[in-house]
């Protein structure tokens, strides 16, 4: 004899219940209504505002920096002119008393100089040959007093010492000044 043991028998039934959303069916669309739809337009317009305001700051920003490079820009040509002047004055004055001039004189002879036509090579020197030349067409005598040698002055009988007494010839004492001799 066999002895057959029945189990009993549990009914398989599919029941499956899908979260929320994850039904194989899509979600049914229901169009938006006339309130949310207004709160839809107000945000957008809202943000259209944003965006035009926000481009057009974009737009003054990059003007002003467009302005900043071009200040830099004018600064950086300011301080390379300024530099470029002063090498020529000390170039000027150089070639002044290279021309017999007195470091003073030339010192305020280099002013009458045309500096801008003069114009300088890499070392930083220039030719001022011409613009020396029309100074001494103009000032003949500060050139020739400068290649004439100085005038012995006695130190004696000079009054207060400090250089200031005459020596009764106008001319003279003119020549004198101007060759930082008399005062």
């Amino acid at each position: 004899m066999t002895t057959e043991t029945t189990e009993p028998e549990v009914e398989e039934t599919e029941e499956t219940t899908a979260p929320a959303g994850t039904d194989d069916k899509p979600a049914e669309y229901t169009p938006p209504t006339e309130e949310e739809w207004g709160k839809v337009r107000k945000t957008l317009d809202a943000r259209k505002g944003d965006v035009a305001k926000l481009r057009k700051e974009l737009g003054e920003l990059k003007a002003k920096l467009g302005n900043a490079a071009d200040a830099e820009e004018k600064a950086k040509q300011s301080v390379e002119a300024e530099r470029e002047l002063k090498t020529k004055r000390i170039a000027g004055i150089a070639a002044l008393v290279d021309a017999g001039l007195g470091k003073d004189q030339a010192k305020r002879m280099v002013r009458l100089l045309n500096l801008d036509d003069v114009d300088l090579d890499d070392d930083g020197d220039g030719d001022f040959d011409d613009a020396i030349e029309d100074l001494k067409e103009n000032f003949p005598q500060l050139f020739q007093a400068a290649r004439a040698p100085k005038p012995k002055v006695s130190t004696r009988n000079r009054g207060d010492g400090g250089g200031n007494a005459s020596h009764g010839n106008p001319q003279l004492d003119q020549m004198l000044k101007e060759v930082g001799l008399l005062k």
